[in-house]
């Protein structure tokens, strides 16, 4: 009885870290300027970022990665996606690729009428250090 009440609160515990994982989360600090919105999640993990209330025409990329330094380098950066977009109305651009990043670097022309509200990433896992934080007593 002891042993299924300890595996029943380790599946509730997965299942708990799973939905938490599945949470779209907010950026910790964003800087914006013409043509350019940086976005910091906090800590490095991987996940799927969305681009809320994207709005315009023209084109758009987001360029990942690690540190601050590297997410603005775009000439190094080889993990990004581009696309163009032609939305009148606001609208959420989900990315098509789950990536390792704690900063996004989304570019767009400065002259473009393109708008963007917020950017968000869904985790596909909690960071390692988090992983390690979560222990199941007997």
């Amino acid at each position: 009885m002891k042993k299924m009440k300890t595996l029943l609160a380790a599946a509730v515990l997965c299942a708990s870290l799973s939905a938490m994982a599945e949470m779209p989360k907010a950026a910790v600090a964003t800087e914006r300027n013409d043509g350019w919105v940086l976005v910091d999640f906090g800590k490095e993990c991987v996940g799927l970022v969305t681009l809320h209330g994207l709005k315009g025409k023209g084109s758009v990329a987001v360029y990942y990665a690690a540190s601050r330094e590297a997410a603005l380098d775009t000439a190094a950066n080889k993990t990004h996606e581009k696309f163009i977009i032609n939305h009148s109305m606001p609208a959420d651009w989900e990315m098509k690729n789950r990536q390792p990043l704690r900063y996004a670097y989304v570019v767009y022309p400065a002259a473009s009428n393109i708008t963007l509200d917020a950017v968000s990433m869904t985790p596909e896992y909690l960071p390692s250090q988090q992983q390690k934080d979560v222990t199941v007593k007997k």
